[in-house]
């Protein structure tokens, strides 16, 4: 498969990442295995086959990024898990788009939601700014650098290295986890995600 997350310009190429702080408390087997994804097994070499997900660990943030599958984007357990997971660490969740300029953005702070937008372009040749779904909370810094019908992903990661993530993949050490089980197409529909993330139109 060619979705595998790459660096591009020192970022992650990933289509949904989240990130835990666990100040290195656990590892990533653990939070795979609370999220539901122990199909997902360690890789010891780069002969990548399968459903990739990527995890590093920053010294302070746990990071765990989706290939561009969004395999368990469409996953409203995955949602839920990560939701438990961010009542004992500060979460953050970011989609990334893919052909188009959506994203949407989830932070838990102290077991609390502080911000939740979820953000989708407009049908072409309307003109409109677009949808917004779900808005909680006051804008994270670097969400000013996401502009109308632009790439968001440069903002993205600014919403992230305001939180202290770090974002130089260049200098982290990546550990592959992959499903190597049957490839079949998500059974969640993209209507059961969005009614799962409260995203209803």
């Amino acid at each position: 498969m060619n979705n595998h997350p790459y660096i591009h310009n020192g970022k992650l190429h990933t289509a949904y990442a989240l990130f835990f702080r666990t100040f290195g408390k656990e590892a990533p087997e653990q939070i795979l295995e609370e999220l539901g994804l122990t199909q997902y097994h360690h890789l010891s070499s780069d002969n990548r086959s399968g459903k990739c997900i990527t995890a590093a660990d920053d010294g302070e943030w746990l990071h765990i990024c989706d290939d561009y599958s969004y395999d368990y984007w469409y996953d409203p357990e995955v949602l839920l898990a990560t939701r438990r997971v961010a009542n004992r660490y500060d979460t953050l969740m970011l989609t990334f788009p893919d052909i188009d300029n959506f994203y949407e953005i989830e932070y838990w702070q102290g077991g609390t939601i502080r911000r939740r937008i979820h953000k989708e372009d407009a049908p072409f040749g309307i003109g409109s700014f677009g949808f917004m779904f779900g808005r909680i909370g006051k804008k994270l810094p670097g969400e000013s650098l996401i502009k109308y019908r632009k790439d968001p992903c440069d903002g993205l990661w600014k919403v992230a290295e305001s939180l202290g993530i770090s974002t130089d993949y260049e200098t982290m050490e990546l550990q592959i986890f992959v499903d190597n089980s049957p490839h079949k197409a998500n059974h969640y529909s993209i209507i059961q995600a969005r009614h799962g993330r409260g995203i209803i139109h």
